[in-house]
């Protein structure tokens, strides 16, 4: 899969939001989808995901394989990175014509040191190297890479021992 990742980066990176063809997209649905494939990885190690949103639709326009790609490399990474027996908290709002998924574990959270770095391709933080040695360590460069071209913004904060959030937000579609 590295190399897959690394020609998908790449890629990305040459492109600019007017290469995109953007679709009305749901990322509620999208995220759903997600969510149900990562509950596969999860649940032998006893992980639950639980969902916080409305069945409501939240329309931004987008890729929608671009989104499912970031979705799914959130939900994983927020898996992988959960001790046995843990908690996955998924959640979407929309407000003030944005829409926010925010993706909490309560895992092995990440050194206050490399909280800048993690968006780097490769760069994996000793710890994580630890808990998960079979990462690439490209699927938070894939995520940046696509939160730009949708125009978002993406944040993460965390504490070593304790988990981490991260936060993508979008514009709504009218």
């Amino acid at each position: 899969a590295k190399i897959t990742d690394i020609i998908h980066l790449s890629n990305l990176r040459t492109m600019t939001p007017s290469h995109t063809r953007l679709t009305q997209a749901d990322l509620n649905a999208i995220v759903a989808r997600e969510v149900e494939d990562a509950r596969l990885i999860g649940t032998p190690r006893g992980i639950t995901i639980h969902v916080q949103s409305e069945p409501f639709s939240c329309p931004i326009m987008a890729s929608k394989e671009l989104l499912a790609t970031m979705s799914s490399n959130l939900l994983r990474n927020a898996v992988n990175y959960s001790h046995d027996g843990g908690r996955v908290e998924v959640s979407l709002e929309m407000t003030q014509g944005k829409v926010t998924l925010r993706v909490e574990d309560h895992g092995i959270g990440i050194p206050e040191e490399h909280l800048e770095r993690i968006f780097e391709e490769h760069f994996r933080s000793n710890n994580a190297v630890r808990f998960n040695p079979n990462s690439s360590g490209m699927g938070l460069a894939l995520v940046r890479e696509i939160v730009r071209l949708h125009g978002g913004e993406i944040s993460v904060t965390s504490q070593l021992g304790q988990g981490s959030v991260f936060t993508v937000t979008f514009a709504q579609s009218q």
